[in-house]
């Protein structure tokens, strides 16, 4: 009896570890990456949004040519997605785990110069 225990502890033993291991394989695939540096230190509140169009807005204000949006934006890791005419649609996902995709997205409006009239910031939470 003693040895067959001995056995069976041995089994649960490697099937835990090997449970744990994957189960820690597969939720470290899904840890968020780095926000952008215009969303790093948003906090986790109803101010969260405006924080993100404040930013925007002092980095760039209605006015500043609309390429620095796309350039800068860019660099930080946001995809453009080319929307014609005069408006701008630029958005950074990131996996906040391995059900939930947080994306930041910026829209704004271009007069015929190509300068900014109109900006806005939108952080959302999207998943089943």
């Amino acid at each position: 009896m003693g040895r067959w225990l001995l056995i069976a502890c041995g089994a649960v033993t490697v099937v835990v570890g090997v449970t744990a291991w994957y189960f820690d394989s597969v939720i470290s695939d899904f840890r968020p990456g780095p926000l952008p540096p215009i969303a790093t230190d948003l906090p986790y509140s109803e101010e969260r949004v405006s924080i993100f169009n404040r930013r925007l807005q002092e980095k760039f204000p209605l006015g500043s040519p609309a390429a620095a949006i796309v350039d800068d934006l860019q660099r930080e890791g946001f995809s453009s997605l080319n929307v014609p005419g005069t408006q701008i649609y630029l958005r950074f996902d990131r996996a906040r785990n391995f059900l939930i995709t947080e994306s930041f997205i910026v829209t704004a409006q271009v007069d015929a110069n190509g300068l900014l009239t109109e900006l806005r910031g939108i952080n959302a939470l999207t998943g089943p």
